[in-house]
């Protein structure tokens, strides 16, 4: 399951940090992009959550909701540091996600990432993974297996 976390910018302090949590699971519906998005009002993480009943969007209207949010200006997505994704990476075997790949070219945008397609892999520079993933994925002629960090000895 995927999480993602908008904190409201007007608190004065961490015991107020109220946000929005979205969250899915990637295998609830079969085939690409039919997974529904839980929406939950929320204090900064999970432990927090208010008690409130969740929302169930569709992508599109969580994805409009989260630009709703983010347009107005009382919002940002809270980011994970590079360490907690480093130490994430290293609990699932140098496994990314696009929202780890975002915080390391963030922190050093030329980290080599290894992407493996279905017929080939190549190393790109952080910064420029989102966009080759975009094209393999719009060109629908091969599809990409996963993202990690390379291993080095």
């Amino acid at each position: 399951m995927a999480e993602y976390y908008l904190r409201f910018l007007a608190n004065e302090d961490e015991a107020q940090m109220t946000g929005y949590k979205f969250s899915f699971d990637l295998d609830t519906k079969p085939g690409p992009f039919k997974w529904d998005v839980v929406v939950t009002q929320t204090f900064h993480h999970a432990e927090y959550e208010e008690a409130q009943q969740p929302k169930n969007l569709s992508v599109e209207e969580a994805r409009k909701l989260w630009k709703m949010l983010i347009n107005s200006g009382d919002f940002e997505e809270v980011v994970d540091s590079l360490a907690t994704v480093l130490n994430r990476a290293k609990s699932n075997h140098g496994f990314l996600t696009m929202q780890d790949i975002k915080v390391i070219a963030k922190e050093d945008r030329l980290k080599q990432i290894l992407v493996r397609c279905g017929n080939c892999r190549f190393l790109a520079a952080a910064q420029d993974v989102k966009h080759l993933i975009d094209i393999i994925e719009r060109d629908g002629k091969d599809h990409v297996r996963d993202v990690s960090l390379p291993a080095t000895k």
